[in-house]
C-alpha cells in the first residue's frame, strides 16, 4: 500500500504544503472498514445515455457488474450526469497544454528535444492561451465540480466502466481524440477513483470496473471494491497471447 510521507500537524492531519486544499484534512487509514461490505450503500450506475462509446460486450459486463453489487446489498440507481462527460471535461485539455508548457516548456520549444511529437502538438497550444481565457476556464473548472457534486447528494459512489471497450492495439489508436473518456473527468473534478476487474470480454480481453468517489474517500472506494471482488469471484485468465 502507498503511503504518503506528507507533514501531519497537531491534530492529525494529513497535508500537502504544495495543496492548500488539503490543509486540515483528517488522516485516514486507506484500509479503514475494508471488510465491512457495501450492505445499505446506495450507487450511482451511469445511465447508458451517458455511455455512447460502449460497447454491447462492455455494456454486458456491466450491467453483470451491477447485479454483483446489488446482490451483496447495495441499491443501484439510474444516474444521469448534469451534463454529458464531454461536456463537463470540455477544458480539460487546454488547461493541461497550459501547465505543461509551463513546466516544460524547454522541451516543447526544442525541435531537437526527445519529447513526442505527438506529445509537442498537444502542449504547445498552451503558449497561445490568453490569461483571460485560462481564468475563464478555471472558473467553468469550480462550477463543474461543484455541480457534480450537487447532482451525487445522496449517494455513495458513481458506478461506470473505466473505459468504453476493451484495449486496442496502439497502431490503430487516433493520437488526434482524447484517450480519458471515461476517466478524464475523475481527474479534471479532484475526485477519487479505483477501477477493478469484471469479466473477460468475448474477444480475450479484461472489462473493468470504475468506482467514483469524493475528494479523499480513497478507503470507501477500497472497501465497494473489495465488496465487488467477493461477489464476483475468482477473475478468469484473459485469452489473450502477447507477442514483444
Amino acid at each position: 500500500v502507498f503511503r504518503p510521507t506528507q507533514p501531519q500537524n497537531a491534530a492529525g492531519s494529513r497535508t500537502d504544503p504544495r495543496d492548500g486544499s488539503t490543509f486540515g484534512i483528517k488522516r485516514a487509514d486507506p484500509l479503514d472498514g475494508l471488510e465491512s461490505g457495501v450492505r445499505g450503500m446506495r450507487f450511482a450506475r451511469l445511465a447508458d445515455k451517458d455511455m455512447p462509446l460502449a460497447t454491447p460486450d462492455m455494456r454486458r459486463a456491466f450491467d453483470n457488474a451491477m447485479r454483483h453489487l446489488s446482490d451483496a446489498g447495495a441499491t443501484i440507481v439510474p444516474f444521469v450526469l448534469p451534463a454529458s462527460l464531454h461536456e463537463i471535461t470540455r477544458f480539460c485539455g487546454r488547461i493541461m497544454a497550459v501547465e505543461a508548457y509551463a513546466h516544460y516548456r524547454q522541451f516543447v520549444d526544442d525541435p531537437k528535444s526527445a519529447l513526442h511529437a505527438n506529445i509537442r502538438e498537444r502542449m504547445a497550444p498552451g503558449a497561445k492561451i490568453l490569461a483571460s481565457e485560462w481564468l475563464d476556464m478555471r472558473v467553468a473548472w469550480k462550477c463543474e465540480g461543484q455541480r457534480f457534486l450537487k447532482s451525487m447528494y445522496g449517494f455513495d459512489a458513481l458506478l461506470l466502466p473505466t473505459t468504453p471497450f476493451t484495449a486496442h492495439p496502439v497502431a490503430t489508436v487516433n493520437e488526434a481524440l482524447s484517450p480519458g473518456g471515461h476517466t478524464r473527468f475523475v481527474n479534471y473534478l479532484e475526485l477519487c477513483a479505483l477501477s477493478v476487474p469484471m469479466s473477460v470480454a468475448p474477444d480475450g480481453l479484461p472489462t473493468s470496473l470504475q468506482i467514483v468517489c469524493r475528494r479523499f474517500d480513497d478507503p470507501l472506494a477500497l472497501r465497494i471494491g473489495r465488496a465487488f471482488e467477493q461477489a464476483r469471484g475468482v477473475f478468469p485468465k484473459p485469452n489473450v497471447w502477447w507477442s514483444i
